[in-house]
């Protein structure tokens, strides 16, 4: 296929779908890595289209700024005492050479605090994590894509090379709700990237204030047999802890602080 041949299919296909990765452009066109490179580069820079991480973006395309979900600095003003508590029995549970992988959320930005004297390999889509830390002995890395202010995470559609060749002895995470059925989240792109972080890692552990176990979304992310442990509050509730229990998920409870 020519190349004006190839860059009038990437277009075509644009229209359809006004986000692509560059290894699906690839398998479509049945070309390299290198030649899909060279093309989303000669059609960047004549204006055609946009450059993204791991792909390319129709112009016009209406970029996503916003999450669902409450912004980030009002949900950690929500139970700081219990996000606080969950952060720090949580840190306590890791041992002092583990690779972590750390979840954006608002009860994992309180880890800092406790992981700050470490010294670790610690991959995170928290930018109040990765910011945190940045000045600690911890070597710290973020995946690639684009920065969501409002929930002060790093997200991509795409797979991440960065993700991809890390391993990590525990992942660390929050969620948007828990129930007997999993760990659930309510945006797609969080979703995306807590799956992609789940991949890498051998556990998980499950950072949730009391609240979460009485939310629910559509999207169930693990199954509680990929839980290891859930660290929670005390204003959970023996009916809402029973069934998690009897499913064999290990459950730790401690008081907010005051």
């Amino acid at each position: 296929m020519l190349e004006r041949e190839r860059h009038k299919a990437i277009l075509s296909a644009l229209a359809e779908e006004p986000v692509l990765s560059a290894a699906r452009l690839m398998k479509a066109l049945d070309v390299s890595a290198a030649t899909i490179r060279r093309d989303i580069t000669a059609l960047a820079q004549s204006g055609a289209v946009r450059r993204v991480h791991g792909g390319v973006e129709a112009l016009g395309h209406a970029e996503r700024t916003h999450l669902v979900g409450m912004p980030f600095v009002q949900r950690r003003a929500v139970a700081g005492g219990a996000k606080r508590a969950i952060a720090r029995a949580a840190a306590a549970m890791l041992g002092a050479g583990e690779r972590l992988a750390i979840s954006g959320g608002s009860t994992t930005a309180y880890l800092v605090e406790y992981l700050s004297a470490g010294r670790r390999d610690i991959l995170t889509n928290s930018m109040p994590v990765a910011v945190g830390l940045a000045g600690s002995a911890n070597r710290v890395s973020l995946p690639g894509g684009a920065i969501y202010p409002d929930q002060s995470m790093v997200l991509s559609p795409f797979t991440d090379p960065v993700i991809e060749h890390f391993h990590a002895d525990t992942l660390l995470t929050g969620c948007h709700g828990l129930d007997r059925n999993g760990l659930m989240e309510a945006d797609p792109l969080i979703v995306q990237g807590l799956t992609r972080l789940m991949g890498c890692a051998e556990r998980l552990v499950l950072l949730a204030d009391s609240r979460k176990l009485a939310l629910r979304s559509a999207t169930i992310v693990a199954p509680l047999a990929r839980i290891a442990w859930l660290v929670t509050d005390s204003g959970a509730t023996d009916q809402e802890l029973a069934p998690l229990r009897e499913a064999g998920l290990h459950i730790t409870v401690v008081d907010p602080d005051p």
